[in-house]
């Protein structure tokens, strides 16, 4: 009998360690939660649009392969990419190789091959690759993508993008 109350009372004061263990993890994690709520912020790029089912973006930055200069970000979803390039280098839209090489032979190539499978009824004029460039003042703001569909084809893009800004640079 003498053992079993020592047991009890190792039990109780064991369950009591465990409470007061208890209380201080739950007070730890309350610290944590109200920290991530001050020190987030989330881009309005990757903020849900009401109604809509929230989509994962990918946040991939562009950088020169001589010297790993960031400039620009590609924002990717399943059916789009948005390519920004930063603001402060400001990208000059008549620089080349923007138009003769990128936009005339990478985007518009991609835009006439999809053209010929919507005539040739093999995809949906709706999932056919469309595009279109912001130019504030001269400068690019942005490159908008949809329908790029292969993970080829994206890859493409970013890759011809970064090859293209780098030579821009190297001109400006």
């Amino acid at each position: 009998m003498q053992r079993l109350a020592e047991l009890k009372t190792q039990i109780e004061t064991k369950l009591e360690e465990l409470k007061d263990q208890e209380h201080l993890y739950s007070e730890i994690l309350s610290l944590i939660d109200e920290l991530l709520k001050k020190e987030s912020f989330v881009k309005a790029v990757q903020m849900p649009i009401e109604g809509q089912k929230e989509e994962e973006i990918e946040i991939r930055q562009l950088k020169r392969p001589k010297d790993g200069l960031h400039f620009a970000d590609a924002y990717i979803k399943k059916d789009s990419v948005v390519i920004k390039p930063l603001p402060e280098l400001g990208l000059n839209a008549e620089i080349p190789p923007f138009k003769s090489f990128y936009i005339n032979k990478i985007l518009e190539g991609m835009k006439k091959k999809d053209q010929e499978e919507v005539e040739g009824s093999k995809i949906d004029p709706e999932e056919s690759f469309k595009f279109e460039i912001e130019i504030k003042e001269g400068v690019i703001q942005q490159i908008v993508i949809k329908n790029y569909r292969t993970q080829t084809r994206l890859n493409e893009i970013i890759n011809t993008a970064v090859w293209t800004f780098s030579r821009m640079l190297e001109k400006a």
